[in-house]
């Protein structure tokens, strides 16, 4: 058989979630996958997490696609929380056309600790 990335991908995170632990700890889950399948993986991900009701943590790089999904973000700086806060994404804001914002949270952490 051959899958593709997020086909492959999808499949790994399955079958963590048939252990059922009491919260998801995803480490960079859309490195190296294509747009497609980066929509797909970030997609059964959360929709995994809200219907079991568990709690889901993210370390991505990639904000722009995350942002828009999250409850909270945590700023870390060489292993230091910089900043944390709840967020939520305004509906009329989408990150593709304005990451203004994207980059003015990367570079908060960064300017705390020069």
């Amino acid at each position: 058989y051959n899958l593709s990335g997020g086909e492959q991908q999808a499949c790994v995170i399955a079958s963590v979630y048939a252990l059922q632990p009491d919260i998801y700890v995803m480490d960079e889950p859309l490195a190296n996958l294509d747009p497609s399948g980066r929509a797909q993986v970030l997609r059964l991900i959360i929709e995994v997490a809200k219907k079991r009701g568990k709690t889901l943590v993210i370390v991505e790089h990639s904000l722009e696609e995350v942002i828009p999904l999250v409850d909270r973000i945590v700023v870390l700086h060489q292993g230091e929380i910089v900043r944390a806060f709840c967020w939520r994404y305004p509906p009329d804001l989408h990150p593709s056309t304005n990451c203004s914002i994207v980059r003015k949270i990367s570079t908060q952490g960064e300017t705390a600790h020069p």
